[in-house]
């Protein structure tokens, strides 16, 4: 690990990162000065540096920095174990839309996207969706309680944004939840990708068409009857 980043050790580099996602440039801005322009250039100042420090910290600890370019992004989740389960070609780009899958009961999909033909894609939106049983709704996840509920425990019905931090937002999540592989109730997921909403669509059709593209063995656990 980087000498210069020594406070990054195994007992406290959990807590620094967190730290990092949960900074709010705009709330130190509005602490520092009363004078609204200046509390808008302070908060710009600390947004660009919090995101240099965010990017330190996911590079060092081989997670995903906010911006990653999509190859080492899947290189970071696959490591996580998960598997690509339907690759998909964006019409008229270099893009291509993924689902990828772990046995656990964990589903992501996401699309990347290039600005520019002649460089490489990046990640432009990933969600991860699951079933999990917890305590209380899990940390930094959007979703709700089902109605349903497994031995007498309440499941949860979840998605959290995978783009950035991964590694560690999925470290957190398997110290407080216990995901459920087969799902017993499906949360909202989103099957589509950025071109799919460019002109008028069907949400359900295409989200369906998608579905029906994964193994029979995902089809089952994510859609119970």
């Amino acid at each position: 690990m980087n000498k210069q980043h020594d406070i990054l050790d195994e007992s406290n580099i959990s807590e620094v990162i967190q730290k990092a996602l949960d900074f709010d440039p705009i709330a130190v801005g509005e602490n520092l000065s009363d004078n609204l322009d200046e509390q808008a250039h302070l908060a710009l100042g600390l947004l660009g540096l919090n995101a240099e420090h965010k990017k330190k910290l996911m590079l060092e600890t081989n997670d995903t920095p906010f911006g990653c370019l999509i190859d080492d992004w899947l290189k970071v989740v696959k490591s996580l174990g998960f598997k690509i389960v339907v690759t998909l070609p964006i019409p008229e780009t270099k893009d291509n839309f993924y689902v990828l899958w772990r046995q656990d009961g964990l589903l992501i999909s996401c699309d990347s996207y290039s600005f520019d033909k002649n460089e490489p894609s990046s990640i432009n939106r990933a969600n991860m969706y699951f079933n999990c049983i917890a305590d209380h709704f899990p940390n930094h996840c959007s979703g709700c309680l089902s109605q349903k509920k497994l031995a007498d425990q309440k499941v949860y019905l979840c998605s959290i944004d995978a783009r950035e931090a991964i590694r560690h937002n999925l470290s957190q999540l398997e110290k407080e939840v216990r995901f459920l592989p087969q799902w017993i109730e499906q949360p909202f997921i989103w099957l589509l990708h950025y071109k799919d909403t460019k002109q008028s669509y069907d949400y359900e059709a295409i989200n369906q068409t998608r579905i029906k593209m994964l193994p029979e063995s995902i089809q089952k656990a994510i859609t119970p009857q």
